[in-house]
This record gives structure tokens, sequence and C-alpha cells, in this order.
């Protein structure tokens, strides 16, 4: 049978047909793919009509198929997702019993979408590891040309330097060091001292020494002070 997967990622919810338009299998042939948003559809019969079409059409088609079917855990709970996987692969089932074994190149893929939310507002899924699903996870599936080259997509990020980034104002240097300075700071370690010089510069000597210079500066201040009177 073809293969089925579940994606999670850190993407918002975007549109993956640029993303997909120019996938290919590893032989070099095209795929062609539909993209489905799991939200937008009104019932658990209009999923299961289009993955029984998409596996019974597919089937006949010369080349690879692969079903994405995009989910957002703020939009649809994990029960309607996991439910929505079953649907799909019970079409799977089907398809495979009714024709030949063609079907094995219709593919499907569920995608999770994850990003970072507020606090109470947080997107959560719970990953199984039934069979046949495998489970994949992508940092990120924005298409580059949407993103754009200064919104920090991971393409961005994994192939320019961190002088370039800061440069090309991808980056703003000041904003980072407000953010994380006083994190750097605490994992920098306290410097030690040689033996020979611990006893002298040590922080118990140096603490000690504070408070002999403040008080002969309290001796200082009282002396002048009976001078004058």
């Amino acid at each position: 049978a073809g293969a089925l997967a579940v994606a999670t990622t850190r993407s918002p919810l975007v549109p993956l047909g640029p993303l997909l338009a120019g996938l290919a299998d590893p032989a070099g042939g095209a795929v062609a793919a539909r993209v489905l948003r799991l939200a937008e559809l009104a019932s658990e019969g209009q999923l299961a009509a289009r993955a029984r079409d998409f596996f019974i059409q597919g089937a006949r088609a010369e080349s690879d198929q692969l079903l994405v079917v995009q989910c957002d855990p703020f939009l649809c709970p994990q029960a309607l997702i996991n439910h929505a996987r079953h649907i799909i692969q019970e079409a799977q089932r089907a398809a495979l019993s009714t024709l030949s074994s063609s079907s094995a190149r219709c593919h499907a893929v569920v995608v999770v979408h994850l990003p970072h939310g507020i606090a109470g507002r947080q997107r959560e899924y719970a990953l199984d590891f039934l069979p046949p699903w495998k489970n994949f996870f992508v940092d990120d599936v924005t298409p580059e040309e949407q993103a754009g080259a200064g919104s920090g997509s991971y393409k961005t990020f994994s192939s320019r330097s961190a002088y370039d980034l800061f440069k090309d104002g991808v980056l703003d240097l000041n904003s980072v060091v407000r953010a994380n300075y006083q994190r750097a700071l605490c994992r920098v370690e306290t410097p030690t001292m040689p033996a020979e010089m611990s006893g002298r510069y040590s922080y118990a000597a140096r603490l000690e020494m504070v408070g002999r210079l403040l008080g002969a500066a309290k001796d200082g201040a009282e002396g002048r002070r009976e001078e004058e009177g």
C-alpha cells in the first residue's frame, strides 16, 4: 500500500501549493498533490468522499499521487484529527481491495501545524505510533517565496551566516542582545585564581579589604569633625 504519514511542524497553517508544485519522486517523476484543510470540510462524509476519489483516481494515474490534509489543533481537536486519519486509512484499504496494486503509488500525509501560541492557547498534539502510520517532524514548511527574504524562514537561517542576518536586517541586533544578555551572563563562569594568589586575592580577602577601607574612611571623617570642633 502507499505510505501514510503524520508530519508535525512549527509552521503556521499556510498554503502548501507552492511548496508541492515541483515535487518529484526518487526516480525524478512528477508527483501530483492534492491539498485539503480539515477545518474547511463540512462533514465526515465529505472527507470520506474526497479520500475515496483520491485513491480510486490515483490508482489509474501514471505518476505518484499525494494527498495532503492540513490540520490546526486550535481549530480541530485531536480526536477529530485521529478520526480523519482513520477515514483516510479506510479509504485506502477499500481502494486496495477493489483495484490493482497500482494504488500503492497513492500516498497520504496529515500535516499538523503547531506554531507557538500565547499562554493558555498553546497547540498540542500527542503522537501515537500505530501502524501503518509513520511520524515525521518538519521544522518549517513555509514556501520561501511566501516567507520572503527578510522574514526569517528556515531556509534563510540555515543558508546564511549570523553576520549576514544582522547586516541585512533579518535580525535586529539590539533586540537580540536585550532579550539574551542576562541569560548569557548567567552562563559565564567565575574566573579561578592560581593557588599562590588565592589567599591574598580571594573573595573573602577582598571583602575584608573593603571593610578596612570603609572603616578607615569613617575614622578619617570622624577625626576631621573633631578637629573642626
